[in-house]
């Protein structure tokens, strides 16, 4: 948790944010899982903070605690807090330090990290049987029914030999926790090397991995998009540096 987010949830726990911050903030944290967790926590500092003295000295706690991050701590200082003073500045630099440092798990990163990839086939008139039928997998796709969607897809893939069919396929296969089969899907796609879709497959495939629960395997995966070097935007290639930086 970077500082600005920190501050920004203070905000919300403290009653300060307003308009179109605080519906943002309350959207967020109905619809981010990761996001909910980290609220909880601060929200759970806050509360140590309230049993050791009264709520309006969480101020000059903060006080105390920015001097000590900027090395400015004096011995003058620390003699004329009260000790329970002293005794929650300490606590809230631990619970700080917990909320700010601590490694996410697996499906933590998986979570916060994980949404299937928009695309589909449209349902053009006077197409061919297959053809429709992939219109309605995408059907089920986008709505989220993948059981109905992967016989479709399955059965297509000795029809039509493209990118875009193995990249839905495998990632109707992980939505299922099946796997091994999804990553198949996104190996192909590796190798096949299609510029539209190449990087998707080792996004696809970490993401794969960190759902089970594999992180050195995940970790594998995302440090090929970050050493990968394209004239095009490599895809997901910022957000793999960032996970990485967390395992």
């Amino acid at each position: 948790m970077d500082a600005i987010e920190y501050n920004r949830i203070d905000d919300y726990l403290l009653g300060r944010l307003e308009g179109d911050g605080l519906t943002a903030f309350e959207q967020q944290l109905q619809t981010d899982m990761e996001f909910a967790k980290r609220v909880n926590q601060q929200k759970n500092a806050l509360d140590l903070l309230r049993k050791v003295g009264d709520f309006e000295m969480k101020k000059e706690v903060q006080e105390v605690q920015d001097l000590f991050e900027k090395g400015k701590q004096s011995k003058s200082l620390l003699i004329v807090l009260r000790p329970w003073l002293v005794a929650a500045a300490s606590i809230a630099l631990l619970v700080f330090a917990y909320v700010a440092f601590q490694v996410p798990t697996a499906e933590q990163l998986f979570n916060s990290n994980y949404l299937a990839y928009d695309i589909g086939y449209g349902n053009r008139a006077g197409s061919d049987p297959v053809e429709m039928k992939l219109a309605e997998a995408s059907k089920y796709y986008k709505e989220q029914k993948y059981a109905e969607a992967l016989p479709i897809f399955e059965s297509a893939q000795s029809e039509i030999k493209e990118a875009k069919l193995l990249l839905m396929t495998g990632i109707t296969y992980l939505e299922l926790n099946q796997f091994d089969k999804a990553q198949a899907s996104f190996s192909q796609l590796v190798t096949q090397k299609d510029p539209a879709f190449q990087y998707h497959g080792l996004w696809y495939s970490a993401m794969s991995y960190l759902k089970a629960g594999d992180i050195e395997k995940a970790k594998n995966q995302l440090q090929q998009l970050v050493n990968a070097e394209d004239e095009n935007d490599v895809f997901k290639q910022l957000e793999a540096m960032k996970i990485l930086k967390k395992l």
